[in-house]
Parts: C-alpha cells; sequence; structure tokens
C-alpha cells in the first residue's frame, strides 16, 4: 500500500470530568476527533496513522483508529 498523507474523523471514547465526582453530566457526551498523519495500514477493523515515517520506513506517533468509529476519511494534497 502507498503511503500518503491522509485526515480521519472518527469518534472517540471520552473521561468525563477526570478525577472530580459527577453531580450531572452534559447533555451531549459525544467526542469528535480529525486525526493527520500517514496512513500506514488498512485492515477490515482499523485505520493505521503515523505521525511520522522516516526514509528507512521508521515510525513514530503510531494510532490505530477502529473503523466503527470512523466518520470519513480523505486524502490530503498540495492542491
Amino acid at each position: 500500500m502507498k503511503r500518503r498523507p491522509v485526515a480521519v474523523r472518527w469518534h472517540d471514547a471520552a473521561h468525563i470530568q477526570p478525577g472530580d465526582w459527577c453531580t450531572g453530566l452534559p447533555d451531549d457526551t459525544a467526542v469528535l476527533v480529525t486525526t493527520v498523519g500517514v496512513l500506514v495500514r488498512k485492515s477490515k477493523t482499523h485505520l493505521v496513522v503515523a505521525q511520522s515515517v522516516d526514509d528507512s520506513g521508521n515510525l513514530t506517533g503510531v494510532f490505530s483508529i477502529p473503523r466503527t468509529n470512523v466518520v470519513k476519511m480523505w486524502r490530503l494534497t498540495d492542491k
């Protein structure tokens, strides 16, 4: 697979009021995230995106996003 820069819009889990007692919840607890990076793998279940790739193919900032959470993915171009 050719590695291409992409943006992925997806639903993430959220920790509401971390470290505090909740006396009530916000009406909307949804978290919609946009992740930008190089698409390094697509499987039936996940998209794997890396923040950086060097000339040897080494990766850093690797992130795995469940496909069931993906709203939209699009390729980034310089156009």
